[in-house]
């Protein structure tokens, strides 16, 4: 049974409808919808039947659900080192159904669920009235050889060269004009400026290397030329070639960047042995303590025997394999014999000998 409270909904006995407005003891003070009839009368409470009106179910709340880009509240339900209660933070990554945001020790490599980003993190809605004003423009689609800044580290990194998309945590490898080499996020990176320098050589929209480019003032509003083949082309300070801002194959887009040559160490050829050949252990590469007394032993091949990163040989009449590169060959001495002898049967024997020496 209702309530006969102040602002329910009653009926009478004819199923006039009204709204109680004041209440006495057995009796209730009610305003008829209709306003033909008295409004605000007293009557016996028993003289109404509460109305069960239906209720408007409230619309159900939207979930937040988190997504790249989102700043966010760290709320402080715990407290590890990589986190200031109240502090702002960025997801700024995602990997599948993985989650990064950013941190306080610069590594930016923490990793969430969604659900455990709406436990631990409050979202920071933007004001309505400073969201047009504070909108960011999107970041630019980088792609391998364009020149940026890493807006992490300022000072060595810049202007440095998209090398690769990393692919794998992080987003790029970059080389700086130096050399040195790092990684970063994309929202890390931004288009370096771009500047022409007399002497220097550059990339054109398509990637071919001209230069080096030379000042010539008197050609303004294209004081900038550039060997390019058979060509002289000339282009305005922003590399322009149409010299109109029209977007072209031969415009400069970027300083033109040698790749490091890396220095490959010299390995020395090793002999070619075969089976039957004579050979000397000369080292031991392995380091084996109890192998050294081997050391400077001749050996006859018998077999290939070691693995693909060690390959090597095992001999007649000797219990170990030794690596190719421990090995040396036997260079077979000369026999020279001087013989003065009267009986010829004996000299023929003796050089048959020597022969077989010599073999």
């Amino acid at each position: 049974m209702g309530k006969y409270g102040i602002g329910a909904r009653v009926q009478d006995w004819a199923g006039d409808t009204a709204t109680i407005i004041g209440k006495r003891k057995g009796e209730r003070q009610v305003r008829y919808d209709n306003p033909l009839y008295c409004q605000d009368g007293w009557f016996d409470k028993d003289s109404f039947t509460v109305i069960d009106e239906p209720t408007t179910a409230s619309a159900p709340v939207e979930q937040w659900v988190p997504k790249v880009g989102d700043r966010v509240i760290w709320a402080g339900k715990w407290n590890p080192s990589m986190y200031t209660a109240g502090k702002e933070y960025l997801v700024h990554k995602e990997r599948g159904s993985t989650l990064y945001v950013t941190d306080d020790t610069d590594e930016q490599n923490h990793s969430w669920d969604v659900e455990s980003i709406r436990q631990n993190f409050t979202l920071v809605e933007p004001e309505p009235a400073l969201e047009e004003k504070a909108a960011v423009p999107p970041a630019p689609d980088f792609k391998i050889g364009d020149r940026v800044n890493w807006t992490r580290v300022r000072g060595e990194f810049d202007g440095s060269i998209i090398e690769e998309y990393d692919g794998g945590f992080y987003d790029f490898k970059l080389r700086a004009t130096n050399g040195n080499h790092t990684y970063a996020f994309k929202h890390e990176v931004e288009a370096a400026p771009f500047t022409i320098e007399a002497g220097k050589f550059y990339r054109t929209r398509d990637g071919r290397k001209v230069g080096p480019v030379v000042h010539e003032p008197w050609h303004d509003p294209q004081p900038w030329s550039a060997a390019d083949g058979n060509y002289n082309r000339f282009y305005n300070e922003d590399g322009n070639w149409f010299g109109d801002g029209t977007e072209h194959v031969n415009d400069l887009v970027a300083e033109w960047v040698e790749e490091p040559i890396v220095a490959v160490e010299a390995v020395e050829p090793q002999p070619k042995f075969k089976v039957g050949d004579r050979v000397r252990i000369a080292r031991n590469s392995r380091g084996h303590d109890w192998l050294d007394k081997h050391i400077g032993d001749e050996v006859v091949i018998k077999a290939e025997d070691g693995y693909d990163e060690c390959p090597g040989w095992s001999f007649e009449n000797h219990g170990w394999w030794w690596p190719t590169v421990d090995l040396d060959p036997v260079t077979p001495s000369s026999v020279t014999l001087t013989l003065t002898v009267a009986n010829e049967n004996i000299a023929d024997a003796l050089r048959t000998l020597a022969d077989n020496l010599a073999a």
